[in-house]
């Protein structure tokens, strides 16, 4: 009904003209602790299905890879150590919520991750060899192992099943090159890594990013694939796909779509795509690390693509499906080292109800503060 009621909100404002509110002073800090705050990776909500629990990092230094992960329960404000742990600040700890309890963690190094109870701070799982996904539905924990930041000698994407505690190879990486070099003889094993592990909504299929290539100063050729995830043979290569156009930051929008960033326009728009890679669909205006909402209505992130806007000044901006404006200011800041240097991206999401608004803003003493924002104060400003 909750749900129900905010659509209800959404489709009252979509018929008048969109004005761009001011509501920078609206998002606050969701920690006091001193040094940086850091949420996970893009669209990955940091908060467990039930809202119970946050989770975030806490760095003494940006510039040191040492930071604390940290599980806050909201409601009194109460927090918990779980790990410390060795992590560049690019995606925090790529921190995944399971379940309402389970929750895991790049720990403790960017080389494993740990499955921890997040009511005990108890590892449960781990240290596993993998790089953790942007999402788990189901109890299922799929995670990719490369040679760029696995020591383990089967390289692929594999899975967890958190409720029997087995490991499944779902398929190995050189599995994965032969299905995409049937595709397009152009694809090579050379330099390979593994990067975005995505499920769609239901499990049925998983998406990888298969980047290749390059070397020194050239870069590794980006393929987004996807394939059957209970898929049992190792000769059997059709239930493989890939995008014959791949948008930047590439998530599943249902089970049979994909969204992302068009690179193939100058303005760089959020989109969506069928499995073939067309587009077929403008969702919305111009972003990089961008967030949406479960009804899949709202979406916020940066207002450029990879660089500060115009002025040296970066932006978060709150968007609605079918208007390429965004219609409120979240943040702003200059650009300093941080977001782009350092890349402590904004990494937006929202959570599980759709109320909440989660992001990362630099601030003038060149510290990441995570931040939310609740997007019920939007929606009462546009009533007055």
């Amino acid at each position: 009904m909750k749900k129900f009621l905010l659509t209800i909100s959404l489709a009252g404002i979509c018929a008048a003209v969109f004005a761009q509110l001011d509501l920078r002073s609206y998002p606050k800090p969701i920690s006091t602790r001193s040094g940086s705050t850091m949420l996970s990776i893009f669209n990955a909500c940091p908060e467990s299905p039930d809202g119970k629990y946050l989770c975030y990092v806490n760095y003494k230094d940006l510039h040191k890879k040492e930071g604390q992960i940290i599980i806050q329960e909201r409601a009194t404000g109460k927090e918990r150590v779980i790990s410390d742990a060795h992590l560049g600040v690019h995606n925090g700890a790529n921190a995944v919520w399971i379940d309402n309890r389970l929750i895991a963690a790049q720990s403790p190094d960017y080389h494993h991750f740990e499955v921890f109870d997040a009511q005990t701070g108890k590892v449960v799982f781990g240290p596993i060899d993998g790089d953790l996904p942007h999402k788990s539905v189901g109890g299922l924990l799929f995670f990719a192992r490369n040679a760029e930041t696995s020591s383990a000698p089967d390289l692929g994407v594999w899975v967890l099943d958190t409720k029997t505690g087995k490991q499944r190879k779902v398929i190995s990486q050189d599995d994965l090159y032969q299905a995409l070099h049937a595709l397009n003889s152009d694809i090579t094993d050379q330099n390979v890594i593994l990067l975005h592990t995505d499920p769609s909504p239901t499990n049925d299929r998983v998406a990888i990013g298969y980047r290749y290539g390059g070397g020194g100063d050239e870069k590794r050729t980006p393929v987004l694939a996807y394939f059957n995830s209970d898929r049992s043979g190792i000769t059997d290569f059709s239930d493989v796909g890939m995008l014959k156009n791949r948008p930047m930051h590439p998530l599943w929008y249902d089970n049979d779509t994909f969204m992302g960033v068009f690179t193939g326009e100058p303005e760089k728009r959020i989109s969506r795509y069928n499995l073939a890679g067309d587009r077929i669909e403008i969702l919305s205006g111009t972003s990089t690390h961008e967030g949406v909402s479960p009804d899949r209505q709202w979406y916020v992130g940066e207002g450029s693509y990879y660089k500060p806007d115009s002025d040296g000044y970066n932006r978060v901006w709150l968007r609605v499906k079918d208007n390429e404006q965004p219609v409120a200011l979240l943040a702003q800041w200059k650009e300093n080292e941080v977001t782009w240097k350092l890349r402590a991206h904004v990494s937006a999401s929202f959570s599980n109800d759709g109320k909440r608004i989660y992001f990362n803003r630099g601030t003038d003493d060149d510290r990441s503060e995570a931040v939310v924002f609740e997007l019920q104060d939007y929606l009462d400003k546009v009533k007055k």
